[in-house]
Order: structure tokens, then C-alpha cells, then sequence
């Protein structure tokens, strides 16, 4: 996951004003699960949605062109950074999935039947 931008926020931020809803910290948590941040910047970014002029709250394009020329939102946006542990978790049940599944890639299929158990067992055969 790469580092949030302001279209990124911008989008998840217009949709929570739309629905009417009272941003908390639990809707940012929520909104932005592939993400880190700590519960101040949660505040920050919710006081920041107070301020945010009318104009701006009109569709996600305005407002993703005011957070990305407003200094404030962009020192705020810097805080909140990709949450590497997810990625790994993904990355690994991709590669899972498609060794369960018998190939990864383009028709690569695994020919290796031993599975080594590292942790000192006798290694399991595959039929």
C-alpha cells in the first residue's frame, strides 16, 4: 500500500461528509484500516474537517484540490503512513493462495512434491 494522497482522503473524507456522518476516530480507523496513524493525528484530521470551507465540500475533486494546497492537511496527510504489517500479510496470502492452487504466475506450475518442515519433523511427502 502505497502512502496516502490527498485524492486518497479526499474520496474517503467526501463520502463520511455525504452520508452525514459525524467523523470520529472510529470512522478514520475504519475508512483508513490499511493505514497507521495515532489517535492525535485522528483529532487533528477530524478539527481540520471543521474547518474546511463549504466550497470545498461540494465533490471529492474540490476537495481533494483543497487538502493537496492547504498546508495544514498535507503536513497531516504526511503522518499518516502505509501500514507495512498488512502488506506483508497480504503479500503472503497471495503467495499462499497460489501455491495452494498449484502455480503462481503466468502457468508456473510447482513440480516439487517434498514440503521440508524446518521445525523438526520428518518432511511430509506429497502423493
Amino acid at each position: 500500500m502505497d502512502f496516502i494522497t490527498s485524492a486518497v482522503l479526499g474520496g474517503i473524507l467526501y463520502d463520511l461528509l455525504k452520508a452525514g456522518s459525524i467523523v470520529t476516530t472510529e470512522h478514520l480507523r475504519k475508512q483508513l484500516s490499511g493505514y497507521l496513524f495515532d489517535d492525535a493525528i485522528a483529532a487533528q484530521v477530524i478539527e481540520q474537517i471543521g474547518y474546511l470551507p463549504k466550497p470545498a465540500k461540494d465533490s471529492v475533486e474540490t476537495l481533494a484540490s483543497h487538502l493537496d494546497n492547504s498546508p495544514s492537511w498535507q503536513a497531516l496527510i504526511k503522518e499518516i503512513k502505509p501500514d507495512t504489517q498488512q502488506n506483508i500479510g497480504a503479500i503472503a496470502d497471495t503467495i499462499e493462495g497460489g501455491l495452494q492452487a498449484g502455480s503462481i504466475g503466468d502457468n508456473a506450475n510447482i513440480t516439487n512434491t517434498t514440503v521440508t518442515n524446518y521445525a523438526g519433523s520428518e518432511p511430509e511427502k506429497k502423493p
